[in-house]
C-alpha cells in the first residue's frame, strides 16, 4: 500500500499533534507504528471508546457547562501521552484522561500539565 494511501486509511500510521494549548497552529506529522490489518482493531476500538465515555463523564459531570459542549472534549497532553479534559476546580484541582497505548484511565493533579 503507498504510503500516501496509508495514512489516509490510517493503515499502519498515527498522526502526532502538538499540543492544542500552544499560540500557534498546530503541525501534523506521522509515525511508522507497524503493520495491522485495520479490521482486526475493532475490538480495541470499541473497549477504547467505553473506556474513554469513562473519562469524559468527569466533564459531563463536574466541568462548568459550556453551550458548545466544550466541556465535554478532550484535548492532546504531549506530557502525558494522553487525551485529557479540562481542571475541575477545588481542592484539589484535577482533570480526568485516557492514556491509549496502555488503556489507562487517569486522575491528574490539575497543576501537572
Amino acid at each position: 500500500m503507498p504510503a500516501a494511501l496509508a495514512r489516509a486509511a490510517g493503515h499502519g500510521y498515527r498522526n502526532v499533534v502538538s499540543d492544542t494549548r500552544r499560540k500557534e497552529p498546530y503541525s501534523m506529522t506521522w509515525q511508522r507504528i507497524g503493520d495491522v490489518e485495520p479490521t482486526s482493531l475493532s475490538d480495541a476500538r470499541l473497549q477504547l471508546h467505553w473506556a474513554a465515555q469513562a473519562a469524559a463523564g468527569v466533564g459531563r459531570s463536574l466541568l462548568t457547562k459550556q453551550p458548545d459542549f466544550s466541556h465535554e472534549s478532550f484535548e492532546w497532553s504531549t506530557s502525558h501521552q494522553a487525551l485529557v479534559e479540562g481542571i475541575v476546580e477545588g481542592p484539589p484541582a484535577f482533570r480526568s484522561g485516557i492514556r491509549f497505548r496502555d488503556l489507562t484511565l487517569l486522575l491528574i493533579d490539575g497543576g501537572d500539565g
